[in-house]
């Protein structure tokens, strides 16, 4: 994601690696020292982490009716099988003198709860999509992919600055702010 007024002055970048652990590898990103010094752990559970949103299903009291997982309490992970650690590299950097920090770690804070709040929301999903074929979820991307663009379109759209206006002398000028 990036700031496309400020160009390269605003980035965040989220990459994510999926692997059948407990979440012990140490550096999956493959980091050089002088970045791994920098890097904080922070680790999402979802069966720990607090519910995010009121219309969230709780892992803690979930049990799929597929698999018979669940729910999610106490040291669930350590005898879960099988079980999926997705590491997450969040790279975040802010180039705005006077701000930087404070919004760094603003936007670091706000990716640890959309990350437990979309894990909370996928386990207690899994009977939804647990037997999906690729087909069938290459269809629900698309169509997922084809909402999120309208969605874009439509907040785009009701932005300040993002329409047409007329000037005094009735010219058409494209907003600036």
């Amino acid at each position: 994601m990036t700031n496309p007024p400020r160009k390269d002055s605003v980035f965040v970048i989220i990459e994510s690696i999926h692997l059948p652990d407990h979440g012990t590898q140490e550096n999956v990103h493959g980091l050089p020292p002088e970045k791994l010094k920098l890097r904080e752990v922070v680790y999402v559970d979802v069966g720990r982490e607090p519910l995010n949103n009121k219309d969230s299903k709780d892992p803690k009291k979930f049990v799929s009716q597929k698999t018979g997982r669940g729910p999610f309490t106490g040291n669930w992970s350590e005898t879960a099988k099988p079980i999926m650690t997705c590491y997450k590299l969040v790279t975040i950097e802010i180039k705005v003198w006077a701000f930087q920090s404070r919004v760094e770690n603003f936007v670091a804070n706000y990716q640890k709860k959309i990350f437990s709040n979309f894990h909370q929301d996928l386990v207690c999903g899994m009977d939804d999509w647990l037997h999906l074929t690729m087909a069938e979820i290459r269809v629900f991307e698309e169509r997922t992919k084809r909402e999120l663009d309208e969605k874009k379109a439509a907040a785009a759209n009701k932005r300040p600055g993002s329409g047409r206006r007329r000037s005094k002398t009735g010219q058409k000028k494209n907003s600036i702010h």
